[in-house]
Formats: structure tokens, C-alpha cells, sequence
């Protein structure tokens, strides 16, 4: 038996849905420091704190780069909660950037095909290699979008078969569930960039998609909404499940928490200027 078979999306009497919905309780808190931290049950993770403020303000981020960096975090502690009340002894992890390696890029897994790195924290890269290119050209692709595509969150559980979660956070205070990953504006299908690559570098893994949104663009009186349906089916087709999760409900909530971080930009970017 799957071990996550409650919660992956499927066709059923009364129409596509899951048995169970992941919605941990999420506590946030806010300290004077400018450090966000969210916890549930016993777990905690820092959403944001001043390095990614200095960062954002390096790179002329704004409110809407906080609220992804939000979102994808919270997704990562999400995840961690899902994985623990799962995992019924068995092994299991969130695959994060360590501290000592922050913003260095390092690679996680790689193969003769294709490439996956750190980007930030909890987000990683797969790039597809072209093997005509030497070792710094490979990184070089990224930046014109040949087959490079952001994954938000990566989990393991080695239990009676190894299992890898993938998940990808929306932010996008919009009515219908849009994801990077899936935006047609990509180079390839989502197919060629996430599916392939991920089957070849975990070869022995049953491969999960864990989808975090806004509850009304997952569900409509219970059943999945056309776009996580689209994508559930497409991606069952290769032998992946879906597993569809609401954002927690937080006080504050994280888009409130964004536009209180971004106030703090211009101040920083101002003291940055002065000594430079």
C-alpha cells in the first residue's frame, strides 16, 4: 500500500478528490528583529529573517519576492509535518540548504542527463545538461531559461519503498491555481523538465507532487478544481500522484506579513548605499 494513498487525488463516485486533506495548524511569529518563524506541533522553521532581507534588497526584490520566499518555506515546514505524520517509523527529511553553504549553489544530485542544485534555502534547480557543454556552461544555461526549471520544496521517506515528494507553493492572490513550473512560457513540457529529469536521477523512488495553493484554487465543495485535476491526471499518466494541500491559515497571514517586511527595503537599501 502507498503510504500517502489517503491524500493523492483520484477519480471517484462522487468525483475527483481525496479521502484526507493535509491542514496542519500553523502558528507564526513575528519578532522585533524582523525574523518570521512558523511552527506546527513540535516542528519549526524560519520563513525569513535579516540575511534574506539584505539579499532582497541586493537584488531590488519587493513585496511580491518576500511573499514567494514565504510561501516557499512555509511549504517546506508544510511538507516536514506531512512527511512526519506519515512516515510510521520510517526514515525521512526535507533536503535544505545548509547554513554554512548559503547561496553557494551547490549541487545535490546529479547524473550524465541532468543537474540538480541549490538556488535558495529550500528551492533547488533541475537543469537538463547538453553534453557538448563543459562544467560552467551548464550553469550558464540557467540564465536563458534553456531546460531549467525551479522546484519549491524536495522531500525523501525511505520506508518499504523509497518515496520523493516535490512540492511547488502558489502565491498568486488570483482566482484559478497557476504554477511556475507549469507556465507555458517554459522552454519544453513540463514532461521533459520535471518528470524525466526527476525519474532519472532518483531512478528507485515512487515520485510524489505535492501541490500547496490557496484553498479555493484547489477545491470547490469538495472536489479538485479543473487545474489540479489537469494536472493530476497528466502527471499520473508517468506514474506520479498528486497530493493537493491548502496554506494554512496563519495570523498574520503570509501577504500581510509581506507588505510589513517590505517596508524595511528602502531603509536597508539606503544604509547599503551610504557605504558603498
Amino acid at each position: 500500500m502507498h503510504p500517502f494513498d489517503e491524500y493523492v487525488l483520484r477519480q471517484s463516485s462522487e468525483g475527483v478528490r481525496a479521502e484526507q486533506v493535509f491542514l496542519p495548524d500553523v502558528k507564526i511569529e513575528h519578532a522585533e528583529t524582523g525574523c518570521v518563524t512558523a511552527s506546527t506541533g513540535d516542528l519549526s522553521f524560519v520563513l525569513f529573517d535579516a540575511k534574506d532581507l539584505l539579499r532582497l534588497s541586493a537584488t531590488r526584490g519587493g513585496q511580491r519576492d518576500i511573499l514567494g520566499t514565504l510561501s516557499e518555506r512555509l511549504l517546506s515546514l508544510v511538507m516536514e509535518a506531512f512527511l512526519k505524520e506519515n512516515a510510521a517509523g520510517a526514515e525521512y527529511g526535507i533536503v535544505r540548504e545548509s547554513k554554512r553553504h548559503s547561496g553557494k549553489g551547490y549541487v545535490a544530485r546529479y547524473n550524465d542527463e541532468y543537474l540538480l542544485r541549490f538556488k535558495e534555502r529550500t528551492t533547488l534547480v533541475l537543469l537538463a545538461k547538453d553534453p557538448d557543454a563543459k562544467a560552467g556552461e551548464i550553469f550558464h544555461q540557467e540564465k536563458f531559461g534553456l531546460m531549467a526549471t525551479e522546484i519549491d520544496g524536495l522531500g525523501y521517506m525511505h520506508g518499504d519503498g523509497p518515496q520523493l515528494v516535490i512540492g511547488e507553493a502558489s502565491y498568486k492572490n488570483v482566482g484559478r491555481l497557476e504554477l511556475n513550473s507549469w507556465d507555458k512560457d517554459h522552454y519544453g513540457t513540463v514532461i521533459e523538465r520535471i518528470v524525466r529529469p526527476l525519474k532519472s536521477l532518483f531512478p528507485d523512488h515512487t515520485i510524489n507532487y505535492f501541490v500547496m495553493a490557496k484553498e479555493h484554487q484547489l477545491f470547490r465543495n469538495g472536489d479538485a478544481r479543473q487545474q489540479p485535476r489537469t494536472i493530476a491526471t497528466t502527471l499520473a499518466e508517468h506514474d506520479l500522484r498528486t497530493i493537493i494541500a491548502p496554506v494554512p491559515v496563519t495570523d498574520p497571514s503570509l501577504n500581510r506579513l509581506a507588505e510589513r517586511l517590505a517596508r524595511n527595503l528602502p531603509l536597508v537599501r539606503a544604509v547599503i548605499a551610504s557605504i558603498d
